[in-house]
């Protein structure tokens, strides 16, 4: 799993945003410093791994059960 993922929105009208998956934090900052030195991207988004979350189902009794059995 990356630890960082970048979003890198560009100038060109067209030109659809690119998500970059990084393996560390160093990596990430090493790559956003070199399309910082680029004409054409927009904007640096990063998305930090440090909370995730699953998808669960609970099943409680409903307010509108029965009280006896059926």
């Amino acid at each position: 799993m990356c630890a960082v993922i970048l979003r890198v929105k560009y100038l060109a009208v067209g030109e659809p945003p690119q998500s970059l998956e990084m393996e560390t934090k160093d990596a990430a900052a090493e790559r956003q410093r070199s399309l910082e030195q680029l004409g054409t991207v927009e904007s640096i988004t990063w998305f930090h791994r440090g909370e995730s979350y699953a998808r669960t189902v609970t099943y409680a009794p409903s307010a509108q059960a029965p009280t006896e059995p059926i």
